[in-house]
């Protein structure tokens, strides 16, 4: 009897720390549903404003399902609450799925698409025209009247310097080919010979000993570089010559090659009557090509996009309305330092501070700034 009683209580105590120890996992489990529910409803509505709801109810729900999955032979019945009914589950967040557009939303779209090909298309054409319009003659030939045979010389545009304001030109006496049928001095004839040329600020004198006699001036222009890409310079020039013996003057023949590398240079005969009566005097005009002109403008119109977009990012992020990403903090930086490079590689680029650097570049780089600050600034304030 004593054996009987002393199993019976021994099977009782058994069964009593069995029972108690399934008390125990189904509290503690259930101690765990209800925190995880607690921290993933915290930490659903701090993502919610920054990186999207329904990005976030996404990842909470295959988590969920993850933890379902893993977890099939510790399934506990739900405990009873206060009015007897079972505890909730934690709440399945549902999903909004991506709305497709609609048909006349997709026709919008076609539609401003096709517009802008169009437009794209009739701009890539009038560029095509107009940057392949008829050149101008090579040379220009100006001949001063007089009795004698003229004297030849001719004019080589060498250079022009935007920045003090100068054209450099090759003046030569030189004898005209056979082929040209011209009436010229005989080659013993050119000697003992006096060229002026004038350019309303130095007079400059080449002796003409003989045919090769040249030097290289320097003319003064007015204009700015101020205007870059539209920057015109004009000037005048005025060339004569005369014996050096008697002063007498000597009629002659110019020659003009106005053509030099990323300059159009026009060199047409004054309307102004000249300072000696064999003279000869011309009218400069030198400005950028249209080429050089259009490039520059679609510089300027890139470095703007990269400032609306650097501005843009940033401020759509800060805001809340993009979430926050950060790669594109690495794309933002580039966009500070690709504007200056942008700027060194444009067609006959200027010192800086012209007038479309004051107008474009330093509002561009300081809205890329900005936009890398704000982004920077959302996040470190980010928890």
């Amino acid at each position: 009897m004593v054996s009987e009683q002393s199993g019976g209580q021994t099977a009782r105590t058994r069964l009593r720390r069995k029972l108690e120890v399934r008390r125990a996992v189904a509290h503690a489990l259930d101690v765990h549903r209800r925190v995880g529910k607690i921290v993933r409803e915290r930490f659903a509505a701090t993502e919610r404003g920054s990186c999207g709801k329904w990005r976030v109810a996404s990842n909470l729900h295959f988590m969920a399902e993850g933890e379902r999955a893993t977890e099939p032979s510790r399934e506990v019945p739900p405990t009873a609450d206060r009015d007897g009914g079972s505890s909730p589950s934690a709440p399945v967040v549902e999903l909004r799925e991506p709305k497709s557009p609609t048909p006349s939303a997709m026709r919008r779209r076609i539609a401003v698409v096709i517009g802008l090909l169009l437009a794209a298309t009739l701009l890539y054409i009038g560029l095509f025209a107009l940057l392949h319009r008829h050149q101008p003659a090579v040379e220009s030939v100006f001949g001063a009247t007089g009795s004698e045979p003229p004297l030849d010389l001719t004019l080589n545009v060498l250079s022009v310097d935007p920045v003090r304001e100068v054209i450099n030109v090759r003046l030569e006496v030189v004898e005209p080919s056979e082929s040209r049928l011209w009436r010229t001095l005989n080659p013993a004839d050119v000697r003992g010979f006096v060229v002026r040329v004038d350019d309303r600020y130095l007079t400059f004198q080449i002796m003409a000993e003989a045919s090769g006699a040249k030097s290289v001036l320097e003319i003064a222009l007015e204009g700015s570089l101020s205007g870059y890409p539209l920057d015109r310079y004009a000037g005048r020039l005025s060339i004569s010559a005369s014996r050096k013996e008697n002063a007498a003057p000597q009629p002659i023949r110019l020659t003009v090659w106005p053509f030099v590398s990323n300059w159009n240079v026009d060199m047409s005969r004054s309307d102004q009557a000249s300072k000696t009566p064999a003279g000869i005097d011309l009218n400069i005009q030198v400005k950028r090509p249209t080429s050089f002109i259009v490039m520059a403008f679609a510089f300027y119109a890139a470095m703007a996009l990269i400032g609306l977009s650097g501005l843009t990012i940033g401020t759509l992020v800060f805001l809340g309305v993009r979430p926050l990403q950060p790669p594109m903090t690495g794309a933002l930086a580039a966009m500070i330092f690709s504007i200056p490079a942008l700027r060194g590689l444009m067609p006959g680029a200027p010192p800086l501070g012209v007038h479309a650097d004051l107008l474009v570049l330093v509002w561009v780089q300081l809205a890329v700034i900005l936009g890398l600050s704000l982004f920077v600034i959302t996040w470190v304030a980010r928890r």
